[in-house]
């Protein structure tokens, strides 16, 4: 009779340690998801405020990327010819780009210390270079060489 009351002890006793550990578990779990939101509302300001960018996905983007990486810490290229180097890249059958996607492209591959300078840094690249041509807000095309030679001829 007495092994029978110690082992309802013990039944008792590990069935209270079961809903401690329980509780336990559901509060690690709120835990994780205040962590979780905490993380995604950071990430979501972040970016928002463009302190850094998400690298873009498609595999030819992320060629280009380990090029430029390479080139830049070679220092043998500089940001306007990253940008030219983009632009065949990422433009479409018009040769146009976007630029948000070349500052994400040059942000991945390290090219500015401060990635939310980098819109102000590639539009006066780009207006002081005078080898691309403004299409519409946020989207440029190179000009080609034969309409840039055309214009120092009839000079």
């Amino acid at each position: 009779m007495n092994n029978l009351v110690d082992l309802e002890k013990v039944i008792k006793n590990l069935e209270n340690e079961k809903k401690n550990i329980w509780k336990r578990l559901n509060e690690i779990s709120r835990e994780i998801r205040a962590v979780e939101t905490t993380l995604h509302i950071i990430k979501k300001n972040v970016n928002k405020a463009g302190n850094e960018t998400e690298i873009p996905e498609k595999p030819e983007y992320q060629e280009i990327i380990k090029s430029l990486k390479y080139k830049r810490i070679r220092n043998k290229i500089k940001q306007l010819e990253a940008i030219s180097k983009i632009a065949e890249v990422i433009g479409d059958e018009n040769k146009n780009f976007r630029l948000n996607v070349a500052k994400k492209i040059m942000v991945a591959a390290g090219f500015f210390k401060t990635p939310k300078n980098a819109n102000n840094i590639l539009y006066t690249i780009i207006d002081r270079s005078g080898k691309f041509e403004k299409i519409e807000p946020g989207v440029y095309r190179p000009i080609e060489k034969e309409k840039n030679n055309s214009l120092f001829e009839s000079s």
